[in-house]
Parts: C-alpha cells; structure tokens; sequence
C-alpha cells in the first residue's frame, strides 16, 4: 500500500452498507454515491462526487468517504469448496480534489474471492474537518476541499471465470454531517391544494434556504359566534395553536401531502424551519427558525369560503355523513400509518381501512350484520395497491353484483349454505384468479362468521373458519370443520 500527503484510515471487510441519496435519514446529513463502470482493457474509469455548499450558515460535524465493491445483492457464486471459484485484484487512487494543486491521494490494492466477496475502503474525514472554511467545512492545508475521485486503475481475475463486466460492482459514497443555521430562513406558504374525491390535502411552500426539516401545524377551526350557526361555510373564530396538530416532517422537502382526519371545515396551516446548528434538534429551540408570515392574529377572525388567503381553506369531506374515526401514527423515515374504521349510527364497526406507507398500499375488512344486528360477519383483510384512504368504500362486498347483506347468509333457506361472494375486485385476491399461488383460494368464502345463541344472552356458540371447508356448514358436505362453545352451570 502506498500512502500520499496524508495518513488515512482505511478498513478492508465484508460487510454490507445501504446509504440514501442526496440526504440520509440523519437530520442535517448530506450523502451522495455514484457507480463506477468495471474498466475494460487495461483502460482505467473513475467516479466523482461534489461536496455540497450549505446555503446558510454551518457547522461542519463530521464525515466519511467509501468505496465499496461487491458481486451484487444476490451473491451467487458459492463458496472455495462448491462454487465459481474467483479470485479479483482491483487496483484504485481515491483523492481529494482542492482548490490547489496539492490533492491527498492514497493508492491500494483489495481482494475479492470466494470466502470475501465484498470489500470495502474507508475514509474518516475527521483530519480535515475545518469550522472556518465556509464552502464545504473541509480543507487540507488551507484550502478547501471540494471533490472526492475515485480511479479503478486496473482489475483482473486469476481464474476468468467470471464476467466482471456484468457482474462486478463498483460505488463511490460520502456522508457529510452538518449543524445548519436557520434562524435567517425565510418561509412563504405557496398553496394547500385538496385532491378530488379524497381526504387528501397538498400543502406546498417555499424556503429561502432548504433546512433540514419542518415543523408543520394545522389548526381546526370551530365557531365561536352564536350569530354565524346556519351555514358551515360562515364561521368567526379565535387562533389557539396549542390545539394544533403538530409534527416535525424529518426531511427537506417543501411539500407535504397529509390526509385530513378531522373532519369537514375550516382549517388553518403554517411552518417553520427546523436546524441542526446548535444539539438536541427540535428538542432546542436555538433550532427553531420563525413561522411563516401570516394575516392572522389571535382574533377573533371571520372566515367564508372560499377564505381567499393560501393559509386557510375549507375542507369537503367525502365521508362527511358518515360516522368514523380517523387516527395516524408517525413512524421513523418521516412515514405516516393511517387507519379508518367506519360504523353504523349505533357504533357499530361496518368497515376498517388502514394504509401501509412503506408498501403504498391499504387493507380493507367489511363486517356484515346479521338480521338481529350483530356483526357476525367479518371478511378477511383485502390489500388494495397505490391506494390511501380516502372514503367509505361503498358495495365492497358483492354477490352477484348485489350488496352483501344478511339475507344472503342468515334466512332459512341458506343458513347453513350462504351465498358466495364475488372474486371480483379485490376479493380476487383470495381466488384462483390471483397468480401468487402462495395465497390460498378462499373458494368464494374469504370471511369468518359468528353464530350467537337465541336465548337472548347473545353469546358465541360457534365460530367458522376461512374458506369452504371450514365455513359454517353440513358435515356430510365436507364443511362444518367450525370452533362449537358449550355452556353448563356446575352441580
């Protein structure tokens, strides 16, 4: 290994590493990779990475630079005793580019074969980390760095086994940790646009300088004059922002799509810059950077629709005449789970949405009533793609393109024999039309159902499973295979 310029720490293992693009989940960290093709012939290739400019004032905090190598994701080529055996040399110069001619660069070797086929080059950037350079926050010797290069001076492989080409991977990363000032950041509310049919709201603004995060709020408004009760759309009211919703949204984007769980009316939004200059975050209000300019004060203040002003607006409701709960958990990598769980006048649950951000999908169940009014059926949970919650799902459960309702399982005449439910939609994900064989046919029986005795104290006497055989049936069919609870008084 030769070393030029400087003393580097450098780490050759096996190991894997999953790094983001442009900002890692840290607050205030800035990365960035980019692959590097295999070189053919003899020739070399490179890759390089621009460290950024803050556009405020900064801190620099820490930082590192890596090359990692590897054969993919999916290892594929076995071990030294059953495999396809290789033996990789990679020769590379990983340099730092200045604004002067004085480049520390390090030249070394790394080997990758059966029993390590993934090596990694590693560079604390700690030694050049420099408070008083305000373009990057790193130098050497007085000037700043601006650039990291990495050249594959040459590859080869004793065996020849393997196209490399094809096969071999190549990336060059940096991570930079940065305290961002943001007390001079200034905020401008663009627009909070409400998408067609849905619960959705897009809220939209602009920042002087992008910060680390946000904290976002949004205040619903209620009528406080007794003269403004006829029209909903007509309302005077006092500010309080303590009862607002608030988050911090954990990343730099400037635009925030958030489902509205409070109901029709007028609501009221705004946002403030949150930095990382100073410890602890939001948890610091040194961080804190000032909310955006607003034309309201605490009030009272009259509101029409529509208000006329981008801070405000007045949400329709979809499921305004229906009776729900709404309620959302904040999760890690600014990810938000939702859930909406519907029922009847009488409070009872009919159906239950909940949306998975990290698949960008919901799963449905619908519970059917039976005659008395009880929920005795309950279908399993049905994944809907790319779809959030947005309203009660109407006709969900169908048979024969007809509603799904008691009569189709609870009269005589099909008590023990209940009509099928369409594997149409989404319940045919639990037929035979739905090509992912590890997911049984539910066989037009994709729900669980309760039988309640009739002595008027309404408790459960049998339990059916999921699917024909296990449905609520005759033995000699083949079903009736059911959880059955006998009830005696001890002598």
């Amino acid at each position: 290994m030769r070393i030029q310029n400087f003393y580097a720490k450098i780490i050759a293992l096996c190991c894997f590493i999953i790094v983001q693009n442009l900002r890692s989940q840290e607050l205030g960290v800035v990365s960035d990779n980019i692959t590097i093709a295999v070189p053919f012939n003899q020739n070399n290739t490179s890759g390089s990475l621009d460290f950024i400019t803050p556009c405020t004032d900064f801190d620099i905090k820490n930082g590192k630079v890596w090359v990692k190598i590897d054969l993919g994701e999916q290892y594929g080529f076995g071990s030294n005793a059953a495999g396809l055996l290789f033996d990789i040399n990679v020769n590379l110069d990983l340099a730092l580019t200045t604004v002067g001619d004085n480049n520390p660069s390090i030249n070394f070797d790394i080997n990758l074969n059966n029993q390590n086929p993934e090596g990694l080059i590693y560079l604390d950037l700690k030694q050049y980390l420099d408070s008083s350079d305000a373009i990057t926050g790193l130098s050497h010797e007085s000037k700043t760095i601006t650039n990291v290069t990495a050249t594959i001076q040459s590859i080869s492989d004793s065996f020849g086994a393997i196209d490399l080409q094809a096969n071999l991977n190549i990336g060059l990363y940096y991570e930079l940790g940065y305290g961002i000032d943001v007390s001079n950041n200034t905020i401008d509310l663009v627009s909070a646009i409400m998408v067609p049919d849905s619960k959705k709201v897009v809220f939209d603004w602009t920042d002087t300088c992008e910060a680390p995060s946000y904290e976002f709020q949004l205040l619903r408004l209620f009528n406080k004059d007794e003269e403004e009760l006829l029209d909903e759309e007509i309302i005077q009211t006092h500010l309080d922002w303590s009862k607002a919703l608030s988050f911090q949204t954990y990343n730099s984007n400037s635009e925030l799509t958030l489902t509205i769980g409070e109901g029709q009316g007028f609501y009221v939004w705004r946002v403030r810059p949150i930095g990382t200059f100073y410890e602890n975050d939001i948890g610091n209000s040194k961080n804190w950077g000032a909310w955006n300019a607003s034309s309201y004060g605490v009030g009272p203040h009259k509101f029409n629709n529509p208000t006329g002003n981008t801070e405000s607006f007045f949400f329709t409701d979809p499921d305004n005449n229906t009776n729900y709960q709404y309620s959302r958990v904040f999760t890690e990598a600014d990810r938000i789970s939702e859930q909406a769980t519907y029922a009847t006048t009488l409070n009872q649950i009919k159906q239950t949405q909940r949306y998975f951000p990290s698949a960008d999908y919901k799963i449905v169940s619908q519970t059917v009533l039976d005659n008395s009014g009880r929920p005795t059926l309950t279908t399993l949970p049905v994944p809907i793609e790319g779809e959030k919650i947005n309203r009660y799902k109407n006709n969900f459960v169908t048979t024969n393109g007809e509603l799904y309702r008691a009569k189709h399982f609870d009269d005589i005449s099909n008590y023990s024999q209940p009509t099928t439910i369409d594997a149409t939609g989404a319940f045919g994900y639990y037929s035979s039309l739905n090509g992912d064989k590890r997911i049984p046919s539910a066989e037009g029986y994709p729900y669980t159902r309760v039988i309640f005795s009739n002595d008027g104290t309404d408790r459960v006497v049998e339990q059916s499973g999921v699917g024909k055989t296990h449905m609520i049936g005759e033995a000699e069919m083949g079903q009736g295979r059911t959880v059955r609870t006998l009830y005696g008084t001890p002598t």
